[in-house]
């Protein structure tokens, strides 16, 4: 299944809880906090956290617009991370130019 199909289905899974959840009354399911989304979050882009964790998370999120917004941000750093280090671009490397190394010693020196 592909990334996009997954998360299509998460989110709809997430509808689906929500729904329940106000048809239920508000204390069907433990909520989560911004604060609690963001100590998850790595386990749950990891595919990690119990599906329970998952959905109270993507419940959160399909309510949360700045919270969705950081967790596009986080993997989005992972990815870029992942690819800065990947084998593919060791090829692309370039030489320091001579100006630049000497102002970052210089500026470190005095720090």
């Amino acid at each position: 299944m592909t990334r996009l199909l997954r998360d299509v289905k998460r989110w709809c899974e997430a509808r689906r809880e929500i729904n329940s959840i106000k048809r239920k009354g508000p204390m069907s399911i433990q909520t989560m906090t911004c604060r609690d989304v963001v100590a998850t979050l790595d386990d749950y882009i990891a595919n990690r956290a119990p599906t329970a964790r998952r959905r109270r998370v993507d419940v959160h999120l399909s309510e949360c617009d700045k919270c969705s917004a950081y967790l596009r941000s986080y993997a989005a750093t992972i990815s870029a991370a992942k690819s800065a280090f990947s084998e593919d671009r060791t090829a692309e490397r370039h030489e320091l130019p001579d100006d630049l190394a000497r102002s970052i010693l210089r500026n470190r020196a005095r720090h």
